[in-house]
């Protein structure tokens, strides 16, 4: 009897829910997943020892004589590979920046089924059009056969896959309901001995907070102690973003759950997300948990930005759903006893 076999390409935290799905749909013998990120490996090979995983090494993209050899050398072991599979189902989710992952899928397409379901919505900033990053286009034109720009970000100017990309491929669309009982349950049972708490995400501070760290610090240790107050110390989990690790002050006296483990599949063990512009806050508000931002609340950085950071909060918002965007203690005061003073 034919078992239909599956490739998902996980390249994000925000991935791993639908994952989950997919590998329910098809087992998890007949499901690999590819992804890039060391985090993501060591989440399903902590969780499911047996699970096939396939971790890539992104070339490093530079128009040196040696990093275009790498390429070169790169690319033909991976066309090998990709060769032997074939009449596969092959997810993706979200290749913005996965220049490598999108030639990959590329490859893929020519003798499998491509099924793919935006992540999150994104506003990038502007286009970057030097000259530099006009020959960069070119160069990953030439090298990968991937349209990307160069645009301004928060964290500094970089190429992400354009929509043209997409509109090249012979795309299925797909909307699998994500039964989330299954796994939050063993993930929660196991990381979160104390649920019905407050989880605080942590990591990944923008240069703007960093250049004032000192009034940064002193505004979150006074936070912390508000929480600590009101909820028992218990429940109050942190929990750093996967790509860093950098707690700071009190947020290190507190229960750490590991970076690792994916923030949306553990939020339903809480009653309270409380984090800067964290994706899981808009993930907990749209799963009825209360999503708090203290961005206005440290307003550390320009008005413009923070406004950029809320646009992609609640751009993701489901109907009927909102966050709580507090400007003071007492605002964030009230909403905790309004939850926990009952």
């Amino acid at each position: 009897m034919y078992q239909p076999k599956a490739v998902v390409f996980c390249l994000s935290y925000l991935n791993i829910p639908i994952t989950h799905t997919i590998i329910d749909k098809y087992s998890y013998d007949n499901t690999l997943i590819v992804t890039h990120s060391n985090g993501i490996r060591n989440y399903y090979l902590d969780m499911f020892p047996k699970m096939k995983v396939l971790t890539i090494v992104r070339p490093q993209i530079s128009m040196h004589p040696k990093s275009i050899i790498d390429i070169l050398r790169t690319k033909r072991l991976w066309r090998k590979y990709i060769n032997r599979i074939s009449d596969y189902d092959v997810y993706f989710f979200f290749v913005a920046h996965a220049i490598f992952e999108s030639y990959l899928i590329t490859l893929l397409e020519r003798n499998n089924r491509l099924f793919y379901k935006p992540a999150v919505k994104v506003k990038y900033g502007h286009m970057n059009r030097t000259i530099k990053n006009r020959l960069a286009n070119m160069a990953i034109h030439v090298l990968f056969g991937i349209d990307v720009q160069y645009e301004d970000s928060d964290e500094g100017i970089f190429p992400y896959v354009t929509s043209k990309y997409l509109n090249g491929l012979h795309l299925h669309r797909f909307n699998y309901p994500f039964n989330a009982t299954k796994i939050e349950s063993l993930i929660i049972n196991r990381y979160c001995k104390v649920p019905g708490g407050v989880l605080l995400p942590a990591g990944g501070l923008s240069k703007n907070i960093q250049e004032n760290m000192v009034e940064y610090r002193s505004k979150n240790n006074t936070l912390i102690q508000l929480v600590e107050q009101i909820v028992p110390g218990t429940q109050i989990y942190v929990k750093c973003h996967p790509r860093f690790n950098d707690l700071i002050s009190k947020e290190k006296q507190l229960n750490q759950i590991d970076s690792y483990i994916p923030g949306n599949l553990i939020i339903s063990g809480f009653k309270v997300v409380i984090g800067y512009s964290s994706g899981l806050i808009f993930e907990a508000a749209n799963r009825n948990i209360i999503g708090i931002s203290t961005i206005d609340y440290f307003a550390l950085e320009e008005k413009s930005l923070r406004e950029r950071r809320k646009k992609y909060l609640n751009d993701n918002l489901d109907k009927d759903k909102c966050i709580h965007y507090v400007t003071s203690l007492d605002d964030l005061r009230n909403i905790l006893h309004g939850i926990y003073a009952k």
